[in-house]
């Protein structure tokens, strides 16, 4: 579980307790004053609905939610085409051109596999290709489903909820435009060679977010990251981890509940939001619903 997955978590049975339900949801306390902190998934099968109860519980609480970035409902069709122009390289420059012969030969045989070919996608970046392939992966395994964070942007919309955003989508689309520079037939040949396990390693994750399990989730996504493919491990969640935090911080001292929503693997390991925040000295635990 590796490239792949770090894409999904940038697109399981669950286990019920007669006394108290666990999930990916946490409190951040700075004394009396906290808000929720809540991990998702950015691609979650229908099948894996209804949420876990601490999702709901902290959303009904919250005054206001704060997500990633907003991005645009699929009718924005200005935006939609903002965004593929993003992820497309100048006139005259193709993904083919990056690539070696045999890994360009790869990436056709596999998009053929989903009834495409390379020249639809040769426009493309990198990063924006590895993406599609691993969402048309999951789309064959019949995996699709709104994302944790999509289903709660709707509903914050329906219900006139406050929503702020800790990224632009400008900088969420040249992230992911750029993230392969250099390193193109590196990066599509591994996640070439990973589609095999996309749906035992979406289920394994989804079993993890689901029990709140940061520690798997960093021992199967974040640390083979971190050695297989170190600067996009930094750029992906460190830098943005940092970034973000200050952000966090700024949640304290007013009137408002906020619930915060980020993919799971922003949570986890020693440059985590959890042991950036409580090295602020804030108290961070597992929010817990219990039941008489």
């Amino acid at each position: 579980m590796r490239i792949v997955t770090t894409f999904l978590m940038l697109l399981a049975v669950w286990q019920s307790s007669a006394t108290a339900q666990h999930s990916s949801v946490f409190q951040v306390c700075k004394a009396d004053d906290c808000f929720y902190l809540a991990g998702t998934v950015h691609l979650l099968p229908d099948s894996e609905y209804p949420l876990p109860e601490p999702f709901i519980y902290a959303y009904q609480r919250a005054d206001t939610l704060m997500f990633e970035t907003e991005v645009p409902a699929d009718t924005d069709v200005a935006a939609q085409r903002k965004m593929l122009a993003a992820m497309q390289y100048p006139a005259g420059e193709t993904l083919s051109s990056k690539l070696s012969p045999a890994v360009k030969t790869q990436l056709d045989q596999t998009l053929r596999k989903y009834d495409l070919q390379l020249s639809q996608f040769d426009q493309f970046s990198a990063g924006f290709v590895v993406t599609q392939l691993t969402l048309l992966e999951t789309n064959r395994l019949g995996l699709k489903g709104i994302g944790v964070d999509a289903y709660f942007e709707n509903k914050a919309k329906r219900d006139e909820k406050r929503r702020l955003y800790l990224e632009s989508l400008d900088f969420q689309l040249q992230l992911l435009a750029s993230l392969a520079d250099g390193r193109e037939a590196e990066l599509i040949d591994l996640t070439i060679a990973e589609l095999p396990n996309t749906g035992k390693d979406l289920r394994t994750l989804i079993a993890a977010w689901r029990r709140g399990d940061v520690a798997q989730i960093e021992r199967d996504v974040l640390i083979p990251t971190q050695q297989q493919d170190p600067r996009s491990y930094q750029r992906l969640f460190v830098g943005r981890n940092k970034q973000w935090l200050p952000q966090l911080m700024a949640l304290f001292g007013n009137q408002q509940r906020e619930m915060v929503l980020v993919g799971t693997g922003h949570l986890a390991g020693k440059q985590g939001l959890i042991q950036l925040l409580q090295e602020q000295g804030l108290r961070v635990t597992p929010l817990e619903v219990s039941h008489d």
